[in-house]
């Protein structure tokens, strides 16, 4: 067998599959109706409504114990010298 003739026999070989596959995808493809549509209506949903008085609030927040920050940043100055 020669190389010369061995790419072209691949490609026979990988003709017919593909011709294949398209036939089966077209024939799958117009061998069903289309599926029929449905009318789509407006969904009616129950809610429950509570009418509430208007009050003023001021929110506080108490807190005990030690804090400490979480991130600590310290600015350096690029230029020597005091900034005025």
């Amino acid at each position: 067998m020669s190389d010369s003739k061995d790419p072209h026999w691949r490609a026979t070989w990988l003709i017919p599959p593909v011709v294949i596959g398209v036939l089966v995808l077209f024939y799958t493809m117009n061998g069903k109706p289309a599926p029929a549509r449905a009318t789509q209506h407006e969904r009616a949903h129950t809610v429950r409504v509570v009418v509430v008085q208007k009050v003023d609030l001021k929110p506080v927040a108490e807190g005990y114990g030690a804090v400490q920050p979480e991130r600590v940043w310290a600015a350096v100055a690029q230029v020597a010298g005091r900034m005025i």
